[in-house]
């Protein structure tokens, strides 16, 4: 990973923050303005840096269609003033790719496909294996469970398999939800946490693995 200056990395951090605020990345102009550099080219000379470091991508000179590679988190200062990758022992967060279309999130998605990569405090989560963890920031329009909110990030482990009574992301054909999974004889019981929502069942003949796109670790809950 390529050094970056500290002003490279203060525009990644502010890309970061408004991305996990919004929703959205920041325009240039809005960059320049929180940041005090008052040329769009000076600003666009930073995200050409982040880019060819490898923190950032975008499609031309796009800045809303920025995306994120790295997180700020994964570097560290110099005492030359400059950003250095974090070795393993100081890094205290993960780069959590985050979804803001559940619609991207199908048999086989990519996690490159994601909207942003987000830093998140590694002690938060628990898990056996090395598969790699996702991140989903739910919408009004998405019904994963009932105990899921708008505002909510919903945090997985990719994965196909999961142990009797995990709870996990399913693609049905009415969309993506939330269920507990109970492998039952000759069917498959996706459970909801709430009693008075009906559980599906699915025959063994009918169920595929790829209908299961991961463990759900958590769900983060921010109150103003």
């Amino acid at each position: 990973m390529q050094e970056l200056t500290e002003r490279q990395r203060m525009v990644l951090r502010f890309i970061e923050q408004q991305i996990a605020q919004n929703g959205f990345p920041p325009t240039i102009r809005e960059i320049g303005q929180s940041l005090g550099i008052r040329s769009t080219n000076g600003v666009n000379d930073h995200l050409k840096s982040l880019q060819r470091k490898g923190y950032i991508f975008r499609q031309g000179q796009k800045s809303r269609t920025l995306k994120l590679m790295k997180s700020s988190d994964d570097v560290v200062l110099n005492s030359n003033g400059a950003t250095t990758a974090a070795s393993a022992s100081t890094a205290v967060t993960m780069s959590i790719p985050l979804f803001l279309d559940i619609a991207k999130i199908q048999p086989g998605f990519r996690l490159d496909e994601a909207s942003a990569v987000i830093p998140f405090p590694a002690q938060f989560f628990f898990f056996e294996n090395n598969a790699p963890l996702f991140a989903i920031k739910v919408s009004s329009n998405d019904k994963l469970d009932n105990d899921i909110q708008e505002g909510d990030w919903l945090f997985a482990q990719q994965s196909q398999t999961a142990p009797a009574g995990s709870r996990v992301l399913i693609r049905t054909a009415s969309g993506l939800i939330v269920r507990r999974y109970f492998p039952e004889g000759d069917r498959v019981r996706f459970q909801p946490e709430q009693d008075f929502v009906e559980p599906l069942f699915v025959s063994r003949d009918a169920f595929a693995s790829s209908q299961i796109l991961g463990i759900v670790l958590g769900v983060f809950r921010r109150y103003e």
